[in-house]
């Protein structure tokens, strides 16, 4: 399904179905992360440099468990 990446807000893709509590997105600028709904809920609402430093924060813990990386509203 095709959204609004809410990161960069470019183009992206949802990958369906949705797994619990989060999304998964795929942009072709910010690449796959997940996101969780409470974090979707206020992404908008933030600054850009503030969406990127949550998905930059995203991506290092995920680095560390080798998994897809989702934002969670707490790293707003």
């Amino acid at each position: 399904m095709s959204v609004t990446c809410p990161i960069c807000e470019a183009e992206a893709e949802e990958k369906l179905p949705r797994a619990g509590d989060h999304v998964e997105i795929i942009c072709p600028m910010c690449l796959r992360f997940g996101m969780t709904t409470s974090a979707l809920a206020i992404v908008y609402h933030r600054l850009p440099e503030d969406r990127h430093a949550a998905l930059y924060q995203a991506r290092a813990v995920a680095a560390q468990d080798n998994n897809t990386p989702l934002i969670t509203a707490e790293m707003f």
